[in-house]
């Protein structure tokens, strides 16, 4: 394998990085997005009854989820 093995190993180990990098981005941001969100329903705007969460929820947490899964996807070569 020689160089060649290393090198892959390292562009590898760096991609993982940056997926764990963007990993901690996303949650940080979508910590200040709860926050804000909390604010909201703090006015009464957004607060639903009997404890459910609000329409948005769901589809928010789906497409935040499914954003960093396509993310680590392209940085792990999936797809090409």
């Amino acid at each position: 394998m020689g160089t060649a093995g290393k090198g892959m190993a390292g562009s590898l180990r760096r991609g993982w990085i940056i997926a764990l990098a963007l990993g901690v981005i996303a949650a940080a941001a979508l910590g200040g997005v709860g926050a804000e969100a909390a604010d909201v329903a703090a006015q009464g705007a957004a607060d639903p009854p009997n404890g459910q969460h609000a329409w948005w929820f769901w589809p928010s947490l789906m497409f935040s989820v499914t954003f960093v899964l396509g993310v680590i996807a392209v940085l792990s070569g999936v797809g090409g």
